[in-house]
């Protein structure tokens, strides 16, 4: 999730209102990158029914927002550690960092 920013809203209404928001599209969307990855099975956005991989909302303060699904089927990797051999227990950590570069469509 992440919110439009002003020019995006003003571009969002101006398509509703010529009714040409078909061919619509944020100027930004957030990229997420897995970190402690393996291997990489799948990686998709889910397709909405606006027939879009983003969907446009309004939160509680009329404040527009986006929204994508990334669908990722990967294999992650964790230091494996040895301190109560053979009773281990082990956290898989899976990182997921941010980049707020605008991604290519």
């Amino acid at each position: 999730m992440w919110y439009l920013s002003d020019e995006d809203v003003t571009s969002y209404m101006e398509a509703i209102n010529n009714g040409d928001i078909s061919d619509w599209a944020p100027s930004y969307m957030p990229n997420f990158i897995p970190v402690n990855v393996s291997s990489v099975d799948s990686l998709d956005k889910e397709i909405f029914p606006n027939g879009k991989d983003f969907v446009i909302m309004k939160d509680k303060e009329g404040k527009l927002f986006g929204r994508y699904i990334l669908l990722l089927g990967a294999s992650f990797t964790e230091l494996f550690e040895l301190h109560n051999f053979p009773f281990e227990v082990q956290d898989l950590s899976m990182d997921i960092h941010y980049h707020s570069y605008p991604m290519a469509y």
